[in-house]
């Protein structure tokens, strides 16, 4: 065996040493990057999780405000006539009025941004739909927001309107 055949197979062992380390560098690479996409899909459902939380806190405090307005409003004229309210408590009604009208807009405001949020796909979507279906149905159709809904063709709530006939088609 002369030197350039010793030299061919020592460049041989070498080749099959190292390609023998790449492949197992590769597996392990693999691994790694099967774990981080794991940890990703995971991070990305917590966070998911919490913009639902949010959500639903969001609407929870804004129906409360709603409601809290309302009975405010059902207090003051529950044991007089509109008309038979003195000066200061037209005004004390007023600003029940302008509060409960806020309110509103409030709760409409949380759907929208929610409404957008599905429409992004931002969140479960079908979760979403189980839990607010009827509510969304309830801001389109009810007479307690035509002001801010209706006209259609008008209302500021767009995401609420494309959400609405997304689920309403026949």
């Amino acid at each position: 065996m002369n030197i350039l055949e010793k030299i061919s197979i020592l460049s041989a062992v070498i080749s099959i040493i190292f390609g023998i380390g790449s492949f197992c560098y590769a597996r392990k690479a693999k691994k790694s990057s099967n774990l981080a996409r794991f940890y990703e899909a995971r991070a990305n459902a917590i966070s998911i999780g919490q913009l639902e939380s949010s959500i639903y806190n969001n609407i929870s405090q804004a129906r409360n405000q709603l409601e809290q307005a309302l009975l405010e409003i059902a207090s003051l004229k529950k044991d007089k006539n509109v008309s038979e309210l003195n000066e200061s408590e037209e005004q004390y009604l007023n600003i029940l009025l302008k509060r409960k009208d806020s309110s509103i807009e409030n709760y409409l405001n949380v759907y929208e941004v929610a409404c957008g949020l599905f429409q992004d796909n931002k969140i479960d979507t079908v979760r979403f739909k189980k839990t607010y279906a009827d509510d969304i149905n309830n801001l389109c159709k009810k007479d307690a927001y035509k002001k801010q809904m209706h006209p259609e063709s008008k209302s500021k709530y767009k995401s609420i309107w494309t959400v609405y006939h997304k689920w309403n088609q026949a």
